[in-house]
């Protein structure tokens, strides 16, 4: 699967809410690999994940609201050898920060996609940006973050 970014001078090119990217690419990507999983914190419907949920929900994990839980459970998903992706907005993955330090890099689970995706603007949700939020990611040694 190829993704271009569009042009914003491109006046016929086609704008997709990150949240409606992440869904498909994600259910795209799990077509393909048998080895990745999607979790989420209670935001399946939000973050376009309710197809992955319905065609393969052996490899889809609804934690609830419970970042830090997702956290935890991606890391041991990636001890195991599959490939989580675990998605959520970026203010509430602010509450597993002390997990994602001690289960995912300091193991180096380096579990895919620990992101915040932003609903409604491309700059941010509810008034704030996913990247403010998520800042602490870039102090944390052995882990890579998405935000959008």
């Amino acid at each position: 699967m190829t993704t271009q970014t569009p042009n914003p001078n491109d006046q016929t090119a086609e704008l997709v809410a990150t949240r409606q990217a992440f869904g498909e690419a994600l259910y795209e990507l799990m077509k393909e690999r048998e080895d990745v999983v999607a979790l989420t914190a209670d935001l399946g419907e939000s973050l376009r994940l309710l197809k992955i949920r319905d065609e393969m929900p052996e490899r889809f994990i609804d934690t609830g609201v419970a970042e830090a839980n997702m956290a935890g459970v991606a890391a041991g998903l990636a001890l195991g050898g599959y490939v989580p992706f675990a998605g959520t907005f970026g203010v509430f993955m602010t509450r597993a920060f002390d997990h994602i330090r001690v289960q995912v890099c300091q193991n180096h689970t380096s579990p895919y996609g620990l992101r915040g995706a932003g609903p409604h603007r491309p700059m941010g949700f509810a008034g704030q940006a996913p990247l403010r939020p998520m800042g602490f990611a870039g102090q944390v040694v052995n882990l890579a973050s998405m935000s959008s």
